[in-house]
């Protein structure tokens, strides 16, 4: 009954096989697959028929398999899962002793050339696991003079230190002769744990912010921390409602942001806030945007819907899991901005849009979207109005450039990410995948594009 079973589920795999790999042939590419599937499908009518040559001839396909991926790719472990892994599983599977005994009669439970094949290539996959195919020498190489070139100083105000995410720190006292002195100064807890119905992707990976003389973080439910930096004393700390009604994918909050009006804020936008004149900004995993007085933690009543923004807006049906935000937004002069995370390989359609959205940090008001659909327009979408779905998203955080007014925007992929079968080359979704983009920081319109990958099929992160 196991080797009837397992025949057809060999049948439905190697049709699949001969169907998208003759899709492949017609289109130019390798015949590998489709004459794979028709190995598969004899062995499976081999098998069906309790003949012990299914098995050999299934070893032989797993030593074509792997001298093609070797020919195609060599050495590179990364490249060989998507060419053997559905192959390897079944032929482990072939070779255990309840496939092997019933060829035999119950007199045998070891196929010496498929199991014998079968140990020598687990053996050779984890031998690759300490083999670097593309070895290269890196070295550190910091600026001399970091201030010189935009690197954060007593404040860290900014996810990459300042808006332009340069990383850099022109700090001194701290160096790498006396680094290894450092000691622990003090620890904090943040008391959010996950609980039994969190996402199962539940992860605490926030940078802090230091400035307003406080250091601000996130956690997974969105609790915003403000501490001492020189105590770790809480100064205070948002702890909002935790709805298990929408749950998350990507369950995290990677930081949060800072605003200071300042002058050069309040020349920009014509007036100086009433209330909130710094303001820490989070986007939330449930699709919100939030404004909190930086001195207090009170919403910024003034913000959107007294402190919130729901980003939501404007993307017509939204699936449970499908939307988040995990990436602290970028404040950019006036403006703060999001991009978006959706649910990876859920639906094969109907997926939130990708759009990069820019709000005015005082009182919330859209001011412009780039929809990577529709790249021309960037005038704050109509009411009522929805963004096409099933775009490319940017999950991480943004950068800008405020000397030459540009945000630089960090395009993944659309989900479904590894399944390109219905792609339309020539369509602006295409052209946004995996792509460095920058758009201008006052409108928002497409300024260059740098796509670092046709066609990926290795996910949106």
């Amino acid at each position: 009954m196991i080797n009837k079973i397992t025949s057809i589920i060999m049948v439905i795999f190697a049709i699949a096989l001969i169907y998208m790999g003759g899709q492949l042939l017609l289109a130019g590419g390798s015949a590998f697959y489709a004459l794979m599937g028709v190995g598969v499908l004899l062995s499976a009518i081999l098998l069906l028929m309790n003949k012990r040559s299914a098995l050999t001839l299934y070893a032989l396909l797993m030593w074509i398999t792997l001298f093609w991926t070797i020919w195609e790719v060599g050495f590179d472990k990364w490249q060989w899962i998507p060419r053997g892994d559905l192959f390897g599983v079944l032929g482990l599977w072939l070779a255990l002793p309840w496939v092997v005994r019933p060829l035999y009669q119950g007199q045998r439970r070891f196929h010496p050339f498929l199991g014998g094949s079968v140990v020598l290539m687990v053996l050779l996959v984890i031998g690759l696991c300490f083999y670097d195919p593309l070895p290269q020498q890196g070295a550190i190489n910091t600026p001399r003079n970091a201030s010189a070139t935009g690197g954060a100083a007593e404040e860290w105000s900014a996810y990459g230190g300042t808006t332009d995410g340069q990383r850099f720190s022109a700090l001194k006292q701290i160096t790498k002769d006396n680094v290894k002195d450092l000691e622990v100064a003090w620890t904090y807890h943040t008391g959010d744990l996950r609980q039994g119905d969190d996402a199962t992707e539940y992860t605490f990976e926030a940078t802090p912010l230091k400035a307003n003389g406080m250091l601000y973080f996130c956690t997974p439910h969105n609790e915003v921390h403000a501490l001492d930096p020189e105590t770790g004393a809480v100064k205070w700390k948002t702890t909002p409602d935790k709805n298990r009604s929408y749950l998350q994918q990507h369950q995290t909050c990677r930081g949060v942001s800072y605003f200071d009006a300042g002058q050069q804020a309040q020349a920009q936008t014509g007036a100086s806030p009433a209330i909130c004149r710094k303001r820490i900004f989070n986007a939330t995993t449930d699709a919100r945007l939030l404004a909190l007085d930086a001195d207090t933690g009170k919403a910024c009543a003034d913000f959107g819907d007294n402190g919130v923004v729901n980003l939501r807006a404007n993307m017509g049906e939204v699936r449970p899991h499908a939307l988040m935000q995990t990436a602290a937004p970028l404040v950019a002069g006036n403006l703060v901005i999001v991009g978006g995370s959706v649910m990876d390989n859920g639906f094969n359609s109907g997926n939130p849009s990708g759009v990069i959205r820019a709000y005015d940090a005082v009182s919330g008001r859209l001011v412009w979207n780039f929809d990577p659909a529709n790249p021309d327009n960037t005038a704050p979408v109509a009411e009522g109005a929805t963004y096409p779905q099933d775009t490319p998203v940017a999950w991480a955080t943004l950068s800008a450039d405020l000397k030459n007014g540009l945000v630089y925007v960090p395009f993944g992929n659309a989900s479904p990410d590894e399944v390109g079968l219905e792609r339309d080359p020539a369509s602006n979704t295409e052209k946004f995948r995996d792509a460095l983009v920058a758009l201008d920081l006052k409108t928002g319109a497409f300024k260059w594009r740098y796509q670092s990958s046709n066609h990926d099929l290795w996910g949106s992160r």
